[in-house]
């Protein structure tokens, strides 16, 4: 999906490995096909990057956040097989210039020691994906619930007309400790809200977070 790619491309543009906190998810939009429900599909693809040459046969272990997006894009950090000090970014998306979705990886940092990676890494076969339907299910929920809630408030309802486009995995204590997370209309236009939801590991949804409202328009006063 060319906006995928869009949002993709200025998301790696931003950062060369995972912050503090986590890079902006894709602008919602409706999917063609909902990965997020799909499990199976992620499956696939991670056993396809564990296959590549240059990870084959090593231990894989992820660094703080793994990103799975509705229309089958997958964004997450390695530890370097070859330098436990060092990260890999692996992208499986759309090319570009040629087109498929395929695996790509760039070098993301390096530390003095692999002791300060060690806090926030996960071997990627205990990447527990299925809890990623479950908490993809658990959105729509509440997503449902919030609109029903807002009745004429058009700003919320406006930002709650779709589900979650992307759906992400916290590793070590990073942004309320490991989990999955959905940030809904996490880039504000106009007036509309913004939610990050909190899920346990296995999909369960902990917490509904209004996160601040610093990217929207200094005239918007509508009351909460």
């Amino acid at each position: 999906m060319a906006s995928a790619a869009v949002a993709l491309a200025c998301l790696l543009a931003a950062c060369d490995r995972p912050a503090a906190a986590p890079p902006p998810a894709a602008p919602v939009h409706a999917a063609e096909r909902d990965h997020l429900h799909r499990p199976a599909y992620f499956r696939e693809r991670l056993a396809e990057l564990a296959a590549r040459p240059e990870l084959q046969g090593h231990p894989l272990r992820l660094h703080r956040f793994a990103y799975f997006y509705a229309d089958g894009t997958v964004l997450l950090w390695l530890q370097s097989p070859d330098d436990p000090a060092a990260l890999l970014r692996y992208t499986y998306a759309d090319g570009y210039p040629a087109s498929g979705m395929r695996w790509e990886v760039v070098a993301a940092g390096h530390e003095a020691s692999p002791t300060v990676l060690e806090p926030d890494l996960l071997d990627l076969d205990a990447l527990p994906l299925e809890g990623l339907p479950v908490a993809a299910a658990a959105a729509d929920a509440q997503l449902r619930r919030m609109r029903a809630e807002a009745g004429a408030d058009a700003a919320s309802q406006d930002a709650l007309a779709t589900g979650p486009d992307s759906l992400y995995y916290v590793i070590g204590q990073a942004d309320g400790g490991p989990g999955w997370r959905a940030d809904i209309n996490p880039i504000p236009m106009r007036c509309e809200r913004t939610w990050r939801f909190h899920f346990a590991p296995d999909g369960a949804l902990r917490e509904v977070e209004a996160m601040p409202d610093l990217a929207r328009p200094a005239d918007c006063d509508a009351a909460r």
